[in-house]
């Protein structure tokens, strides 16, 4: 080989060796940051099931609470009822005897 050629390409691999060293550099940031997100990702995916866990025991309470109130309105509609009835009742007894 010429001295001419040797150098042109032992500037080439010193360019590849530059280029090299860029690739490099830049996948250690790349991989920085993917770990970052990884653990961004893992926060999200905690809060995300405890966001869940607390909506499955307000749903679970509603449900009750849900139970009780319909209870208390049927005790409450069945006494309405009952006042109303002993109302007309009363009403009609009221107009017989006058």
């Amino acid at each position: 080989m010429s001295e001419q050629r040797l150098a042109a390409v032992e500037h080439k691999l010193d360019s590849i060796d530059v280029q090299v060293g860029r690739l490099c550099s830049s996948l250690d940031r790349f991989t920085e940051t993917m770990i970052r997100h990884d653990e961004n990702n893992a926060t999200i995916v905690k809060t995300l099931d405890d966001h869940e866990n607390r909506l499955r025991t307000v749903e679970r309470e509603q449900i009750g609470n849900s139970g009780k109130i319909g209870f208390v309105w049927s005790i409450i509609m069945r006494v309405s009822g009952g006042i109303a009835l002993a109302a007309v009742v009363g009403g009609i007894a009221y107009k017989a005897v006058s």
